[in-house]
């Protein structure tokens, strides 16, 4: 308890902060384990040909997202074990904490240029086909579709990078500053201060020289009546 009462500020929130997100990314992955586990064994018939279409054009799709899944199950964890170890300050918590903050961000942009490069063209094409031909007695694509579909593209590339960046910039920062260092270090302010405070031999004096005499004025000759 010593240990903690001595963590400053900034690691402490630090420390919540990496509580919050990892439990955010904790209940995310669960749920899209769930939910792609139940889409996968309840699938019916592929009417649009998008799934024939994404297992042909975009082989090891289902793995990417499986995969992506764990590795959001694994920061979780991560920055939840992280969070415990810096309220200790624990060196191996911090630099853990850093590296969950890189490894999601790199697995962040991979999976962003896969969705990109891989997955979108294939989708997009199907449902732009869809939308063109219709179904029976309906017309093709509403007006604004094409300008409703590239936004949401938009938004959810904001979403898939904000929401990391918005999390990690923090908790490195407050990693980071010297008050963390510092005490990361094991040095510590409260420490500083005393020292700082603690008397000096050399402090306000100097005892290798003899005092000075008081000054005399003129005409003082030291002789008192």
């Amino acid at each position: 308890m010593a240990q903690i009462a001595r963590t400053p500020g900034s690691v402490i929130t630090a420390a919540v902060i990496m509580f919050v997100y990892g439990g955010l990314l904790l209940i995310c992955g669960a749920c899209g384990g769930i939910f792609t586990g139940v889409g996968m064994a309840a699938q019916g018939p592929d009417h649009l040909g998008l799934q024939a279409a994404l297992d042909k054009e975009a082989p090891g799709h289902q793995i990417v997202s499986m995969g992506n899944i764990a590795l959001n199950i694994l920061f979780a964890l991560t920055f939840i074990g992280a969070g415990l170890g810096v309220f200790w300050l624990s060196q191996i918590a911090r630099f853990a904490a850093y590296g969950a903050c890189a490894g999601i961000l790199l697995s962040t942009i991979a999976l962003q240029t896969y969705q990109i490069v891989i997955v979108m063209p294939v989708t997009d094409r199907i449902v732009q086909e869809q939308l063109r031909i219709g179904g029976p007695g309906q017309a093709g694509a509403p007006a604004g579709m094409g300008a409703a579909m590239a936004a949401g593209k938009v938004v959810g590339l904001l979403l898939a990078f904000g929401i990391p960046l918005a999390f990690c910039t923090p908790i490195v920062i407050l990693l980071t500053v010297k008050s963390a260092r510092d005490a990361f270090a094991g040095r510590f302010a409260s420490e500083a201060i005393e020292e700082d405070r603690s008397p000096r031999r050399y402090s306000g004096y100097d005892d290798d020289y003899p005092a000075s005499k008081p000054p005399q004025f003129p005409g003082d000759t030291g002789i008192k009546e």
